[in-house]
C-alpha cells in the first residue's frame, strides 16, 4: 500500500515491563474492538513484565478477523529495553517502513515525571506516582529493588492504597519504566530518539503523568508537530483508546490537529463519566511556541532583576497559590502569572504576565484541552519547573533553559536562593 492510500498509522509503544503489564493487555483487547482498516495502521510495541516477558511487535487488526492480540504478532524482539532511545528510535523507523502513511501518530505509553530527568532507581526518598509514562523523575525516587514483580502487582498496589502512606510509597516505588533494564528514556534521550527518524511527526501522543510541560513541548518541537499529554497525574485507564480510534477509522481524513481535538474530546467524555478527582489532557501546536517562548524570556529576566526588591514577596506568594504537582515541582504557567499579575506592583511584570496568559488562553498554542475533576479547576494546560527548595542540575540540559534562549533557569536558580535566605 503507497503512502497516499493509506492516510493515518498509529504506532503505540508500550513500556510494560513494570506493574503496568496487566493494563498493557488490556488496553490491547481495546483497540482490538476496533483495528486496523485499509486507511488507518495500527501498530504496538509491547514489552511484557519479568525475564520471560518477550518484547512482541503487532498490527492489530478487529477481534472479528483474529480473536486475540496473539494472533496479530508481526515480531518477537525477545527481552528488550524500553528504556533505550535507540529501541524507540527502531520501533517508529519499522512502523513507517511497514505501514507507510500521509500521517503518523506516536503515543508512548508507561510512567511519567515531566522534566525530572534524574535517576530514580537509587534512593529512598518517598514519593508518589500513580500512572503511564517513560520519563526520569529529576528527583531520585525510587528505592533501590530488584523491580517490581508483574504478578500480584496490581493487587499490592490496591491494597497499598488502603493502607498508609508509607506503605503505598513502598509500593509504588518499585515501579519503573523498565525494571529489568532499569532504564527509561530522559527528554534529552527523547529528543535525540525523535531526531533519529529522519521525518517529523504529526503528533507524539504521551498516556503519561505529568508531561504537558512547556520544557518537554519546546524539547521536541524540530521533530514533532503537536504533543498530547497529561499536565496532571493520569488514572490508571489511561486514554480512551477505543472511542478515539473508532472515529478515526470512521473518518480516516482527519487532520492531525483534528485527530488531536478528538482524541481530548473522547478523553473528557471518558473521565466526566468517572470519579476521577483529577484528569487533565492538553493538545499543544509546537510550530506556535516561539511567542510563548519569547514571553516566558521577558517575565524571566524581569524576575531576576526584581528578586532583590519587595516584589520576592509576591512572587513567593503566587507560587504558593498555583496550581501545582508537588511530585515534580510544577506550576500551571497560566495560573501563576494570573496569580503574579494581580499581586505584583510592577508595571511591566503585570504587561509580561498578560503576554503569556493570553497567549496560553488564545487556543493557538494550547488548542484543544480538558480538565476534569474539582482537583483541576485552576488547571490551564501547560505546566513548567518551578521549585522552591533546590534546582535539579540535570534540569540545566534541556533546550528551554540555555542561556540564548530563556532566562527561566537563572530565574528559578537564584529565586531559590533568595526565598531560602
Amino acid at each position: 500500500m503507497s503512502e497516499t492510500d493509506r492516510l493515518w498509522t498509529v504506532m503505540i509503544y508500550m513500556a510494560g515491563d513494570n506493574n503496568l503489564d496487566n493494563l498493557g493487555i488490556a488496553d490491547l483487547r481495546e483497540i482490538k474492538n476496533v483495528g486496523s482498516s485499509d486507511k488507518v495502521a495500527i501498530v504496538a510495541q509491547f514489552d511484557r513484565a519479568g525475564n520471560n516477558g518477550h518484547t512482541k511487535r503487532y498490527f492489530l487488526r478487529n477481534k472479528a478477523i483474529s480473536s486475540t492480540a496473539s494472533k496479530d504478532v508481526v515480531a518477537d524482539l525477545g527481552e528488550t529495553n524500553t528504556g533505550s532511545s535507540a529501541e524507540f528510535t527502531d520501533f517508529i523507523r519499522w512502523g513507517m517502513e511497514h505501514y507507510e502513511a500521509k500521517h503518523y501518530l506516536v503515543i508512548i505509553w508507561g510512567h511519567g515525571a515531566g522534566v525530572f530527568d534524574k535517576d530514580f532507581f537509587f534512593t529512598d526518598e518517598p514519593t508518589l506516582l500513580k500512572r503511564h509514562g517513560i520519563f526520569r523523575p529529576q528527583r531520585e525516587l525510587f528505592a533501590p529493588s530488584n523491580g517490581f514483580v508483574a504478578t500480584g502487582g496490581l493487587k499490592k498496589l490496591s491494597e497499598a492504597a488502603n493502607s498508609s502512606f508509607e506503605n503505598f510509597a513502598n509500593v509504588l516505588m518499585k515501579i519503573a519504566p523498565d525494571d529489568n533494564s532499569r532504564d527509561f528514556l530522559d527528554n534529552v534521550e527523547l529528543k535525540e530518539a525523535l531526531k533519529r527518524v529522519g521525518r517529523p511527526i504529526d503528533i507524539l501522543g504521551m498516556d503519561a503523568c505529568l508531561m504537558s510541560m512547556l520544557e518537554v513541548c519546546y524539547q521536541v518541537r524540530q521533530s514533532v508537530g503537536i504533543t498530547i499529554a497529561s499536565q496532571g497525574e493520569q488514572e490508571l485507564d489511561g486514554w480512551p483508546y477505543e472511542a478515539f480510534l473508532r472515529r478515526l477509522v470512521d473518518e480516516p481524513d482527519m487532520s492531525p490537529k483534528e485527530l488531536a481535538s478528538t482524541i481530548i474530546e473522547e478523553f473528557g467524555v471518558m473521565y466526566e463519566e468517572s470519579e476521577s478527582d483529577e484528569s487533565t489532557l492538553s493538545a499543544c501546536a509546537t510550530r506556535e511556541l516561539a511567542p510563548l517562548i519569547t514571553a516566558v524570556n521577558t517575565l524571566a529576566t524581569l524576575l531576576i532583576e526584581n528578586l532583590d526588591s519587595d516584589e520576592l514577596n509576591n512572587i513567593m506568594l503566587s507560587r504558593y497559590r498555583a496550581f501545582v504537582d508537588d511530585i515534580i515541582d510544577s506550576v500551571d504557567l497560566c495560573d501563576f502569572c494570573q496569580l503574579l499579575r494581580k499581586t505584583s506592583r510592577h508595571s511591566e511584570i503585570k504587561n509580561a504576565c498578560d503576554d503569556i496568559i493570553e497567549i496560553l488562553l488564545s487556543k493557538q498554542f494550547i488548542f484543544a484541552r480538558q480538565a476534569v475533576g474539582d482537583a483541576t479547576n485552576f488547571s490551564n494546560g501547560l505546566g513548567i519547573y518551578f521549585p522552591q527548595s533546590e534546582v535539579s542540575d540535570v534540569y540545566f540540559d534541556l533546550d528551554f533553559v540555555q542561556p540564548d534562549i530563556t532566562s527561566w533557569g537563572e530565574f528559578i536558580r537564584q529565586y531559590v536562593d533568595a526565598a531560602a535566605r
